[in-house]
């Protein structure tokens, strides 16, 4: 089965710019757990509800007066740049076997240009996966 076949289409993004209280907010209301971040259509990073949560307890809850206006700071700061992709032609096992081997929820799906064309997440997998096991 190709990743194209699975894969959710015309994920939810953000910018380099946005900062982390409007990626944690969109992450909440949009009640996702992957948002890749994306400039110029690129895919140049990836945040979790987990290094969002990170973040969280490192800083806002911490001791110091000045820990609100962290959320302020570009997204930048603590997404993941190192991003593990797929091709939407690729097969979801490739998609499976990346995602174990690197302990991810989720991988952004580009095309030939590197141009983000959806996400596949363990969601998309599982959806995929009931009634077949």
């Amino acid at each position: 089965m190709l990743i194209r076949d699975v894969m959710t289409t015309n994920p939810i993004t953000a910018r380099p710019w946005s900062t982390i209280g409007q990626v944690a907010e969109t992450l909440l209301r949009e009640d996702i757990r992957h948002l890749p971040i994306v400039d110029a259509g690129a895919v140049v990073g990836v945040i979790s509800d987990r290094d969002v949560r990170q973040f969280m307890r490192d800083t806002l809850f911490s001791d110091s007066p000045q820990a609100q206006r962290h959320l302020g700071a570009p997204v930048t700061s603590i997404m993941s740049t190192d991003v593990i992709d797929a091709a939407a032609d690729d097969d979801v096992d490739v998609a499976i076997e990346r995602m174990v081997e690197h302990k991810i929820g989720a991988v952004p799906v580009v095309d030939g240009d590197g141009v983000l064309v959806g996400i596949l997440s363990t969601h998309d997998v599982l959806r995929v996966a009931l009634g077949r096991l």
